[in-house]
């Protein structure tokens, strides 16, 4: 039986261990209207506190935290209330057990007192003798002696701060704050203040523990109630230091990861003490700049419509670098962005249109002129030209002329041809005696001319070798003229001039210095670019030449002007790089000679 109640009284300083019942109420006027109780975690107590004064004084009672109550282990703690309600404690009880009596005594702090807290044990002892005697007003249900006080219960004792005008109550056992406001006074004592140093649980018979569960043998549980007595005080848990600093990216680009490291060294664990709990790592993503992502081609579009409707023309298509798009300093896509193919549609022979309406005659009086003219469908390569004249002319006279007119003097000699070879025009033209009056038929004649048959037309040019800038800004000339044939290319300007109108098709090799980023220009028509051609790489001081071509197949006219401008720096071109155009189809008849 002795046995059975000294295991129940060992579960009871467990229980009081670990939580309490404390009354739950906000604003009430009566104390005794607190019915709701709530469930405190071990690291709160019970507390009641008031508000106002006389008939406006309100209570409010429920848990509060070891800081809320005023709780602390200094020296600045200066009187210690002894709890009223506790005639035994679980650790005199124990030692009754084996004396059959029933004592009163406040239970040690530590498991080994010095003669200082022995003095202050027996100071305390007398205090609570003199409360018994005097304070008539206790209850055994909780402290009921102070109000208007903050006390927190440290093992068996209460600590009441300086501060005598708080209105926070507080105490340790089950639903005791609802009985704090009725005591109005309670015995002060010098403050017993914890060891702190290795010791036993205040308040806890770590003999029978030992005896009855082996604590020590669970050391979670021995380092919090037995330290001392299971010889375990150099016992060390480790704690983590502060994490170290973030590694660097583990990319140069794009989206990785770094991490940063901890150790278990503040302090380490020891003497069986428990290792850091969590990991020593630690990662997180990471982003630096973006990747290069090189261009590639997209489809190519549709072929254009031929250019012409009979004869040779041209047919286009285009092609985007979109698919994707270089981004980051990437490469642009490689080759052209552009390509023709000669097309072919049937010709038929010119024919003459209708004629249009006589116009009005050319005198108002007497005889004049009408005239009437009619167009010949596209001309083409390979069709013939409408025979007969485009023009038609006949005497007209409206009314007779009161006075007389003038005549026309002789015809002034023909003009040279329009045209050195094939057919072309010619006119001459004639006077009017009498300025005054106006003469019957035309100032200027007109007629076709063949000089003679032309030759077969031959233009081509190839140039190469170092580079330098042209007389214009941004134009381009080369050192070296291989080929050169027609003399339309001049060396010094760097233009091509169309001598005999047709098709043509030019083409333009880069290649960049090694030093370089870059190079690249473009293929300049009458001022107007047509094609571009940019050799690159994704960094400067490539170790190796890279080249870019292009090309394109033009229509010119007589005149027209072809020439590399809008280019990069001279310098940045090796002398393997080349310009070179040909005629592939003249159109009949336009060659100049």
């Amino acid at each position: 039986m002795d046995k059975l109640l000294v295991v129940l009284v060992l579960l009871e300083s467990f229980c009081l261990t670990y939580a309490i019942d404390c009354y739950n109420c906000t604003g009430i006027t009566n104390v005794s209207d607190c019915h709701h109780v709530e469930f405190c975690p071990n690291t709160q107590y019970c507390f009641i506190q008031s508000n106002g004064s006389g008939s406006n004084r309100t209570y409010t009672l429920g848990c509060a935290t070891k800081s809320s109550c005023g709780f602390t282990t200094s020296t600045s703690a200066t009187t210690v209330a002894m709890p009223s309600h506790r005639t035994t404690s679980p650790m005199s009880l124990s030692t009754n057990i084996s004396a059959k009596t029933t004592t009163t005594e406040l239970p040690p702090q530590t498991t080994e007192s010095s003669p200082q807290t022995t003095e202050s044990l027996t100071q305390t002892t007398d205090a609570k003798t003199t409360a018994t005697n005097t304070n008539t007003t206790s209850t055994s249900q909780g402290p009921a002696s102070l109000v208007g006080r903050r006390e927190l219960l440290y093992g068996e004792n209460y600590y009441i701060q300086d501060d005598a005008d708080s209105n926070i109550d507080c105490c340790d056992t089950d639903t005791c704050n609802k009985h704090l406001h009725e005591s109005t006074s309670k015995p002060i004592v010098t403050p017993t203040l914890p060891d702190t140093g290795c010791h036993d649980k205040a308040g806890f018979d770590c003999d029978i523990a030992m005896n009855l569960f082996d604590v020590c043998n669970d050391i979670q549980k021995a380092k919090i109630v037995c330290k001392k007595s299971c010889n375990i005080c150099d016992l060390v848990d480790g704690k983590w230091s502060e994490w170290g600093n973030w590694s660097s990216c583990d990319v140069t680009c794009g989206n990785g990861t770094r991490e940063r490291m901890r150790t278990c060294d503040d302090p380490e664990p020891a003497y069986g003490g428990d290792n850091c709990t969590g990991s020593d790592m630690e990662t997180e993503l990471c982003t630096e700049q973006n990747c290069p992502i090189d261009g590639t081609w997209a489809n190519w579009m549709s072929w254009t419509d031929c250019s012409v409707t009979c004869g040779i023309g041209l047919q286009k298509r285009i092609r985007n670098c979109s698919n994707p798009y270089p981004e980051a300093d990437g490469l642009f896509c490689l080759g052209t962005s552009s390509d023709e193919k000669i097309c072919l549609k049937t010709c038929h022979d010119d024919a003459w249109l209708e004629w249009s309406g006589w116009s009005k005659c050319s005198h108002s009086c007497d005889f004049g002129l009408m005239t009437r003219v009619r167009n010949c469908n596209t001309t083409s390569l390979f069709g013939h030209s409408c025979p007969g004249d485009a023009h038609e002319t006949k005497l007209c006279k409206d009314s007779e002329c009161p006075a007389k007119f003038g005549e026309w003097l002789e015809w002034s000699p023909w003009s040279e041809c329009s045209r050195t070879c094939g057919t072309g025009m010619k006119t001459r033209a004639r006077e009017c005696n009498i300025t005054s009056s106006a003469c019957y038929g035309d100032l200027h004649e007109s007629d076709l001319c063949v000089a003679k048959e032309c030759p077969n037309p031959v233009s081509a040019f190839l140039v190469n070798g170092v580079a330098k800038e042209g007389p214009e800004n941004g134009t381009i000339i080369f050192s070296r003229v291989i080929t050169n044939v027609g003399g339309d290319y001049n060396a010094t300007t760097g233009r091509f001039t169309c001598r005999i109108p047709g098709v043509y098709s030019f083409f333009v090799s880069i290649e960049k210095q090694l030093d370089v980023n870059q190079a690249y220009c473009q293929l300049i028509k009458n001022d107007t670019p047509t094609i571009y051609v940019g050799s690159r790489s994704s960094f400067v001081n490539g170790d190796h030449y890279q080249q870019a071509s292009n090309s394109a197949v033009l229509e010119l006219a007589a005149d027209d002007v072809i020439y590399l401008g809008m280019c990069s720096d001279a310098k940045t071109f090796t002398a393997k790089s080349t310009f070179s155009g040909s005629l592939l189809v003249a159109e009949a008849g336009d060659n100049k000679q």
